[in-house]
């Protein structure tokens, strides 16, 4: 018995991308854009944003 599900079906439609995960971390993402922008730092302070986090990519293991 296989128990993985089938993957969910995405669209693009008028311009909207419609699907499971479509807007995923966006809520996050403008929280720690205005956490960023509102910071009084001490000294350099970086933003980075990378895709496919959870991949072992070399965006990601360059910024650690």
């Amino acid at each position: 018995m296989d128990t993985v599900p089938d993957l969910l079906s995405v669209r693009y439609e008028n311009g909207v991308v419609w699907g499971r995960g479509a807007v995923d971390d966006k809520g996050p993402l403008v929280a720690y854009t205005k956490a960023f922008l509102e910071a009084e730092p001490r000294g350099t302070l970086v933003l980075a944003l990378v895709t496919a986090e959870e991949d072992d990519n070399a965006v990601t293991q360059a910024l650690t």
